[in-house]
């Protein structure tokens, strides 16, 4: 009987992991093969091993568009992030039209990356509204053309990614503080913690794992980045706006380099599995001093009560 009920369950399973082999690790092995080649995509490959690694290491343009793609991925953390939490916690607190601003928040999610890209485009033209906007205010000094300054473009690409995506942490961490009990929030002000106060010493410690969800999201999103910086100035002027997955496009479908462009995928997906070690590591080992801190004994109503240890005193 426990052998039929596993090879049923296997059955729902297969097609999702025969999906998942096909057009992930497959690809993921095909691409780390290319990346061992000397290959224009048509012509046939010549192996040169390690060749395409070597010149990684050695190109001062890739090290260009990784460091601009790490500035993405701390900007998104910290703003992203804090602005969502932010965000959830006062619409959270809102009694009449939480349905307006929670909808209002999570709207630029479901529009489409070039229509946003376009719009922001539009916005930073020279005699666009945003230096309108500071000429009205006698800000004259602050115009600029933002997408042509080379110290200012990263920041004028990064920002309609962070203002589109946001969205989807605030609906996270929404969801996640209210299914915080309101006994609880409720205790704290009656023992006369603050809003603030409540918020970083309740909230946020019992929404650890819905935080960790949307760090993830934030990191997947911010390295595999392309749209905005392709849509908005092709990664340009030169190389100041490019993240990697855009020098990667331009090296394989531009340059017709799939030897190099492989090895620059390969190093994008490096960058992703050491973030996932030492996430999971770093977050598996505070969860762990956590539960030794804790004492959790079934109580009289067979109910799991889990209570913080007392400190040992000598």
């Amino acid at each position: 009987m426990k052998r039929g009920h596993n090879l049923f369950s296997n059955l729902f399973l297969a097609p999702a992991f025969i999906i998942y082999t096909v057009f992930i690790i497959t690809a993921v092995i095909l691409t780390f093969f290319y990346s061992t080649t000397e290959w224009n995509g048509v012509g046939a490959k010549v192996f040169n091993w390690f060749a395409n690694y070597k010149e990684l290491v050695s190109d001062k343009d890739y090290w260009t568009v990784t460091k601009n793609t790490g500035i993405l991925v701390l900007l998104a953390l910290i703003i992203q992030n804090a602005l969502a939490l932010l965000l959830a916690y006062l619409v959270s607190k809102v009694t009449r039209g939480y349905k307006f601003f929670r909808s209002v928040y999570f709207l630029p999610v479901v529009v489409t990356t070039a229509a946003t890209a376009v719009m922001f485009t539009v916005m930073y033209n020279e005699n666009g509204p945003l230096n309108v906007f500071l000429d009205f205010f006698h800000l004259g000094a602050l115009k600029s053309n933002w997408l042509s300054d080379s110290k200012l473009v990263l920041f004028s690409v990064a920002l309609p990614q962070l203002w589109q995506f946001m969205g989807i942490q605030f609906i996270i961490m929404l969801t996640g503080i209210q299914s915080i009990p309101e006994e609880i929030i409720e205790s704290a002000h009656i023992d006369g913690a603050t809003d603030f106060r409540t918020l970083i010493r309740i909230i946020i410690p019992m929404m650890s794992e819905v935080i960790q969800i949307c760090i993830i999201f934030t990191v997947t999103n911010a390295l595999k980045s392309f749209n905005y910086a392709w849509i908005m100035t092709y990664g340009g002027p030169g190389l100041s706006s490019s993240y990697i997955s855009v020098f990667m496009f331009q090296k394989i479908f531009m340059q017709f380099d799939f030897g190099y462009g492989s090895a620059i995928a390969i190093s994008l997906l490096f960058y992703s599995l050491v973030f996932t070690v030492i996430f999971k590591g770093y977050f598996s080992k505070k969860d762990a001093l956590a539960e030794e801190k804790m004492d959790c004994r079934i109580n009289e109503r067979g109910v799991l009560d889990c209570k913080e240890k007392m400190p040992d005193f000598i």
